[in-house]
């Protein structure tokens, strides 16, 4: 009888290929469903179901910034224009510091701020 390795993927040879950390594959495995095998306590990874995961993922993700592209994201900042402890929306505002950290943040989201002088 032939004795053959099984072709997987410890969890850290995973973690270096796609360039994450553990806590990241740890939630990956909860939320996205990143195939994996247990077997005691080690995780190992088929190579195979990896690659098609990543590119099932990344196709998804190309869907889902053009569908923000087309439309904004809205978000609503609510600030008073009268206290004078909450004059830094006011100075964000004006400077646009909050819409630069946005794009830096996520350059390929579009997103629409809308400010609203809050009542007191």
């Amino acid at each position: 009888m032939q004795s053959e390795r099984f072709n997987l993927l410890s969890l850290r040879e995973a973690m270096d290929i796609l360039g994450v950390s553990r806590a990241t594959i740890d939630r990956w495995r909860k939320d996205k469903q990143l195939p994996h095998i247990k077997i005691g306590k080690e995780i190992w990874i088929d190579p195979d179901k990896l690659q098609a995961w990543v590119k099932l993922h990344a196709i998804a993700g190309k869907q889902h910034v053009s569908e923000s592209v087309s439309s904004p994201q809205v978000i609503t900042i609510g600030y008073q224009s009268g206290a004078a402890l909450l004059w830094s929306p006011l100075v964000m505002k004006q400077l646009g510091l909050f819409e630069e950290e946005l794009r830096r943040i996520r350059p390929s989201m579009a997103y629409q701020v809308s400010w609203v002088n809050a009542p007191n």
